[in-house]
């Protein structure tokens, strides 16, 4: 499967989401 650069950047965020970057 080719990966679109939309996919890339939901991946990243899924993964900032998951180790808590966006936690205030």
């Amino acid at each position: 499967m080719q990966e679109t650069k939309k996919d890339v950047v939901l991946e990243t965020v899924v993964s900032m989401l998951d180790t808590g970057v966006f936690e205030n």
